[in-house]
């Protein structure tokens, strides 16, 4: 994944993309702080105004815009997203990111901003 370069973009409606390690991005803890805050909000229209200022990356590549007419250069990775919307059964979204983790097909698992969902890199 070191190698693995990505686009980020400053938060979700930014155009201007700039290129990361995709390591670099998932090892990064400057945002850590926000995080753990956001966590702890319950309204959900607040805690999706705190979520839309942090910045986001495409995980499946480089983009010059972010849609698929846009892609650059794919990453080889594919990102799925496993939330308590979607899957109101699922009720331990921490466990179910370290069992994931598991499956060797999956490179990377590791819990949503909110906290209520599961992201993985495949």
């Amino acid at each position: 994944m070191r190698n693995t370069i990505v686009s980020k973009f400053k938060n979700y409606k930014s155009t201007n993309p700039e290129n990361i390690s995709l390591l670099d991005w998932l090892k990064d803890t400057s945002y850590k702080k926000d995080v753990e805050y956001i966590r702890t909000v319950t309204n959900k229209e607040e805690r999706n105004k705190l979520k839309s200022n942090l910045p986001t990356i495409t995980p499946s590549g480089i983009f010059s815009k972010r849609n698929i007419s846009g892609l650059i250069k794919h990453s080889g990775f594919i990102c799925i997203d496993i939330d308590s919307g979607d899957n109101p059964n699922i009720t331990d979204f921490f466990n179910l990111r370290n069992q994931l983790g598991n499956i060797v097909n999956v490179a990377y698992s590791g819990l949503s901003v909110s906290g209520n969902g599961v992201f993985c890199l495949i």
